[in-house]
Order: structure tokens, then C-alpha cells, then sequence
């Protein structure tokens, strides 16, 4: 309808006040941009009807229509499009690249059926071509795959996606180039669902500038366009916000110290530059190729089709005494046929494998295999090669990432990539996420793989499966939730603010907040507390327990850990007498064994993830109380009266609770547990008619 409109300035006028009233979406259908003349056989009045008109490119450089994402019409000529805009509403999830990793976290939701859920909550996925699925694929078009064409057809038939070629479903390695078709046919599949929910979107042709943790939590996102130099005065820069954040962007070659320290760096080449196919002349025979793993062996089967009489080295690092490279079989059998040496440590228990994760498949097996069309060495003299051609694998294309301070976060770098911890987080106290190429987990009984292998869990069927499914069970959990949620409490709270009021115990007064803690532990028959005694609090908050154990005990030796860094923040400014960090209630290796005389969580089993969860929580403050010190479990809920809390729940909450409730019957793996009952201890928080305490005394 805007085109009739009468101008330009009343069109804008009226879209100004469909941004105002609308909650979420504001979508502009069939925008005209092209006048029409005069037809009889459609308009009564003769002569030039004027349409009001738009043009794509005032979307862009209009300030009154910045945020709109534009789209082709979906019928009638070409002079016609679409436009829709959301307003700033915070994401459940923003995957930062789009290629085979981004988009196979996307099918793992599809997959276990999540992903209309997904869709609801919230997902955005940035990259910088204009269609998601095949990231860096086209840089290996000389190459084939070094997995069988039916692994990638696992989710394509899962999900009923229309492919280019069928047949490409066999049991033998595919051209790259086929395999990247199949990508974007996934990619395709996922872009045109985002495009038609109102919540989830695919930003193409961008560039993600920075990752910043507000005070609240969430995570801004600062992006621009590809087409336009980020530093121009004509670039618009916008932002998203988003709980999580995955990092899925690809790699860059990695070029080792020692490398260039022993040579000019003008003189090295890198192998992506033959994977692509740019770059295929020799000026000599003599080939040095520095790396001893899949690149490297993709590159000496390369140089062995196009250039047969080149004499290939592998420069393997100084320190390495290994004697062949790692090798795939799939059993130990065929390694034992091959005369191939290998180890325990080497085959994965689950499969009998041989170097299931870590060892050459497809072209670079076969090449590896054939022993005698290259050597080894650890020296690097430059002048005895013609070409130094580095294939040492890829790091994590870097983002510039702050925390709520405006301190730069720096991922940890290894040989075999950016590191990140078993639940793919690339930092502990963060919900910022990492794989794909040149970041990834270290397999584990989890991915599966062999117990020796010092590499990533890699791979587009990985990255669909097993991989995306320890993202995603990561971001869904219930202590990730909370985290956030206890940020986002802290970042409201103000000098002034009761530290109990942070912890959710706003209904007391800080007399009365002081005297539930006393009744707690006098309850618990925790008598001894003192000047002296060592307190540790797991899941401490901004220290409201603890704080109270000062006044009432004078307890001043005092240490908490909490997995929200803004309560940290606020336990560390407000108590003195007190050491306090961000960590999980589960790992707490920085404390020394037996050095606390008292040890205890308050409030924290009901959200922690489940009850193995708790348990390694409660091991752990076992394992640093010594010998004579009291353990405390305190606030858990009782599964056995969660009638009682739904019905308390029901009087102020609408939606059901997302808390963890023990049965009795778990308190009996703790030997010396003693279980006591809130509601017979005469505690005044709502909570105390289905909550309990367990005390363990260590002896």
C-alpha cells in the first residue's frame, strides 16, 4: 500500500509508525521500484498514475530506513521487492560463519527435532557470501574429499534435502567440488527457513566486527556489510544481541615460529594456494613440505598426480621422533596387514579403529601408504629445496571479543588449533563457542575416538552429529541459563543494593537475612564456626552467606567461586576479608586437598545441570574440607514434596520451574549424610516447605 501514498515523506511517516507499534517484525511486501504508464485497461483516470517508489539502495543510505533486510519479490516483475525489519530483540543463539560448521549446528538442532524451537527462540547466522553452506569449500577444488559421499548424505536424506547429483551417496571419496554443491543444497534448505520466521534470520554478505559482553550478560554483536569498508563514513554499522555465541568463521594457514625462524618468510608458499588450483608450476623439483598430517600428505598426493618427478621432504618439527605419519584403518587387523606400527593408545575402544580421528583418510592415506615417493627430516635448510611449501593446518580466524570491563579476550592457541574446553566453550566463564576449521574439542569419551589422539574432533559429519549435539546440550542447560540470568541481576544491582537481594532473598531484611542463617546452621548443628575456621562457598554469589558469617562468627578467612562473573565482581569489590572467583561448583582444582574447615553450597543444587552434576559438585567440596570440617548442602529441593513447590510457584509464576529437585534416595551415595528438613526448622522463606539441608562431617 505505501506505494499509494502521496510522497515519499508520508510513505516514511507511516513506516516511522509501523516500527513504533509493532512488538517484533515490521515486513514492507512488493515495493515498487519503477514507474508504470498509463493503462486502460486497469486505471479509469487517463493519463500517468504516480507511485510513490522505492529504490533498494535508499534502505542503505536512508538513516529513517536503516535495519531493513531486503529480499526479491516472490511474484510479479523485477521491479519489485521486499523489506523487513526486527527490532533489537535479544537471540537465543548467533552462529558467527555460515559454512559447513555454522550450518551443521544449524542440522544437529534439525536433527533431535529442536530447531522449530530454535527458530522461536531466536537465531542468527552471519557470513560473508551471499548463501550459507560452503564457507572456504571452493579453496580445495583440486582436492577430493577425505571422507566416503554417503557421510554426507546422513542428514541430506535425514531431512529430505533435494541435491544435484544422488549418486554422489557412495561408499568411495567425492570431488570437493561436488561435496561443496552438497553443502550449499544444506545451506540453501536452512536459509530459505530462517528467511520466513519472523524471529530467525540469515545475514549475508557481512562482516562481524567485535563480540562485546554487556553488563548484563548478553552479547552484543557489532556487524557491517562486506560490500562496503567497515571504516567508511558511508558504512552503516549495526548490532544484534544474543545469550550465546558460536564461532564457526573458518581458519587461516598456521605458519609455526621455528619455520620462520629458520627461513625467510619470503620464501615460503602455502599449500591452500595449490588446494585452490591457482598455483601449479614448479620452478624445480626439489619440494619441501613442512607439516606431517593431513595437509601436508594432501599436498605430496597433489604434487605426485600434477608433477610426478618431484622429489618430496617432510619437515617434521625438531622435536618429533615420530617415524610415519597417522594413519586411518578400520581395524587393527588391516594396520597388522600393512606392516603398520601402532599402539594401544591408537585404536578407539568403541570401533577398533586405528587412528579413527587423528589419521590420514582418502588422497593423503593413499599417498602416505605408498612409502617410497617421499622422506622425512627434522632439519629445514632452505637452500636445498626449490619450493618451501608450509601445510601446517589452520587457527581460529580471529574476532575482536570483550568482556563487560573492556578488556580484550584472547583465545589459548596450541599446535593443533585455538583451544577450546570439552563443551566447546572458548572460555570458561563465557558463553562464547568454537569448531570448525582451526578450533575444535579434543575427542573424548564423549565424541568418541582414540584415547591418543592429540588433535580436534574434525569433520562436516562431526560438526552435524557429535560435535553439534555437545554444542547444543551445552547451550540448553540449566546452570548456562541461570549464569546469564545471575549476570544479568548483578549488572542491575547498585552500590546500596543488600547482597542477599542478589541472591533471589529479597523478601528479608538484612536483621532478618542474618538470622535465617544462624537458625540454618544452628538447625544443621553447625556449632564450632569461628575467626579461625577456613570457609569455602561454592556457588557463593556476591557473598550474602558469607558476609553473614562474618558478622555473626567472625569468620574472616573467607573464599567463593561462582560461574557468574558479575556477582564475582560484586563479592570481590564489597567483602574484604575475601578471595572470590569464577569457576563451576564441579571443578574446583585451585582450592589444595583437605585446607577448608568449612565448606559448603547454598542455594545452588537447584541450579545446577542434574545429578551427576551435583554430584561432582559435592565430591568436590569433600575432597578440599580436611579431616574433622563440615560439609553443607544447603536449599536443595526435595523431588518427593515437588507438588508442594508447584503449588507455591503457581500463586506468582505463570511458567513452570526450571529447577533440579533430588529424590531422598541420592543422599544415600555420601556415606555420613544427614538430611534435614526446612520445614521443620522454623525458616521463613517461601521455598522452606519442599526444601532440605545435608550435612556430611568428613572424618
Amino acid at each position: 500500500m505505501l506505494e499509494y501514498m502521496p510522497g515519499k515523506p508520508a510513505a516514511i511517516q507511516a513506516i516511522k509508525e509501523m516500527q513504533r507499534v509493532a512488538r517484533k517484525t515490521v515486513f514492507l511486501g512488493d515495493l515498487r521500484s519503477a514507474q508504470h504508464s498509463y493503462r486502460p485497461d486497469k486505471y479509469v483516470l487517463p493519463g500517468l498514475f504516480a507511485h510513490c517508489l522505492f529504490q533498494k539502495n535508499e534502505f542503505a543510505d536512508r538513516k529513517e530506513l536503516d535495519g531493513f533486510v531486503l529480499s526479491d519479490r516472490w511474484w510479479g516483475p523485477s521491479t519489485r521487492f521486499n523489506a523487513m525489519y526486527r527490532k533489537n530483540e535479544v537471540l537465543h543463539l548467533a552462529i558467527i560463519g555460515g559454512g559447513p560448521a555454522g550450518c551443521g549446528l544449524l542440522t544437529n538442532y534439525a536433527l533431535n527435532d529442536e530447531y522449530e524451537e530454535l527458530l522461536d527462540s531466536g537465531v542468527a547466522i552471519f557470513d560473508s557470501s551471499q548463501h550459507l553452506g560452503a564457507g572456504s569449500l571452493c579453496n580445495y577444488s583440486n582436492l577430493r574429499s577425505n571422507s566416503h559421499g554417503c557421510a554426507f548424505f546422513d542428514a541430506i536424506t535425514a531431512l529430505d534435502i533435494q541435491t544435484h547429483d544422488k549418486s554422489l551417496n557412495v561408499t568411495t571419496e567425492i570431488p570437493m567440488e561436488d561435496m561443496q554443491k552438497l553443502q550449499v543444497a544444506i545451506g540453501s534448505w536452512h536459509q530459505q527457513r530462517l528467511s520466513q520466521h519472523p524471529m530467525s534470520r540469515s545475514i549475508s554478505n557481512s562482516m562481524v566486527l567485535d563480540i562485546t559482553e554487556m553488563s548484563n550478560g548478553l552479547y552484543s554483536i557489532r556487524y557491517s556489510s562486506t560490500e562496503k569498508n567497515p571504516d567508511a563514513t558511508d558504512c552503516t554499522v549495526r548490532k544484534v544481541l544474543a545469550k550465546n555465541v558460536c564461532i564457526c568463521a573458518g581458519g587461516i594457514p598456521y605458519v609455526p615460529e621455528w619455520v620462520l625462524e629458520t627461513c625467510d618468510a619470503k620464501q615460503l608458499e602455502l599449500a591452500l594456494d595449490y588446494f585452490n588450483g591457482k598455483n601449479l608450476e614448479l620452478k624445480g623439483p626439489r619440494i619441501a613440505v613442512v607439516g606431517f598430517s593431513h595437509s601436508a600428505f594432501s599436498m605430496g598426493h597433489l604434487l605426485q598426480n600434477h608433477h610426478p618427478s618431484s622429489v618430496i621432504t617432510y619437515i617434521k618439527q625438531p622435536s618429533s621422533t615420530r617415524t610415519q605419519p597417522r594413519i586411518y584403518f578400520p581395524s587393527t587387523e588391516a594396520a597388522n596387514e600393512n606392516n603398520y606400527d601402532y599402539e594401544n593408545a591408537d585404536v578407539d575402544p568403541d570401533t577398533g579403529r586405528v587412528h579413527r580421528f587423528g589419521g590420514l583418510r582418502g588422497d593423503a592415506r593413499t599417498f602416505a601408504l605408498t612409502k617410497d615417493s617421499y622422506q622425512t627430516s627434522n632439519v629445514l635448510n632452505p637452500d636445498d629445496y626449490d619450493h618451501i611449501i608450509v601445510a601446517c593446518g589452520f587457527r581460529m580466524k580471529t574476532i575482536s571479543m570483550f568482556d563487560r570491563n573492556g578488556v580484550e579476550l584472547c583465545p589459548d592457541a596450541e599446535w593443533s588449533g585455538t583451544s577450546v574446553d570439552f563443551d566447546g566453550r572458548l572460555f570458561s566463564d563465557h558463553q562464547i563457542y568454537a569448531f570448525g576449521l582451526g578450533a575444535g574439542l579434543h575427542p573424548s569419551q564423549e565424541t568418541g575416538g582414540e584415547p591418543g589422539c592429540t588433535r580436534r574432533a574434525d569433520g562436516i559429519w562431526l560438526y552435524q552429529y557429535t560435535v553439534g549435539s555437545i554444542i547444543r546440550n551445552c547451550i540448553k542447560q540449566r546452570a548456562t541459563e541461570w549464569r546469564r540470568i545471575y549476570n544479568r541481576i548483578a549488572s542491575n544491582a547498585t552500590v546500596n543494593t543488600p547482597l542477599h537481594h542478589i541472591g533471589g532473598y529479597n523478601m528479608f531484611s538484612q536483621g532478618d537475612w542474618d538470622n535465617q542463617v544462624r537458625m540454618l546452621l544452628e538447625g544443621c548443628n553447625i556449632m564450632n564456626l569461628n575467626w579461625s575456621t577456613k570457609v569455602f562457598e561454592s556457588g557463593c554469589g556476591g557473598g550474602a552467606f558469607l558476609d553473614s558469617l562474618g558478622r555473626l562468627y567472625g569468620c574472616k578467612e573467607l573464599e567463593g567461586c561462582d560461574q557468574a562473573s558479575g556477582c564475582v565482581d560484586i563479592a570481590n569489590r564489597r567483602l574484604k576479608n575475601g578471595t572470590f572467583w569464577v569457576g563451576d561448583a564441579s571443578a574446583l582444582s585451585r582450592v589444595p586437598d583437605a585446607s577448608k574447615g568449612f565448606s559448603f553450597m547454598f542455594g545452588v543444587t537447584p541450579y545446577l545441570n542434574d545429578e551427576e552434576h551435583v554430584e561432582q559438585s559435592i565430591n568436590e567440596l569433600i575432597r578440599i574440607t580436611k579431616k574433622g570440617g563440615v560439609i553443607m548442602i544447603a536449599e536443595n529441593n526435595d523431588l518427593e514434596r515437588k507438588d508442594v513447590a508447584d503449588c507455591i510457584r503457581r500463586r506468582t509464576h505463570k511458567n513452570t520451574s526450571n529447577h533440579l529437585f533430588l529424590s531422598s534416595s541420592f543422599w544415600k551415595c555420601f556415606s555420613n549424610a544427614e538430611v534435614f528438613d526446612h520445614a521443620t526448622m522454623g525458616l521463613k522463606n517461601p521455598m522452606a516447605p519442599y526444601r532440605n539441608s545435608v550435612v556430611i562431617r568428613k572424618q
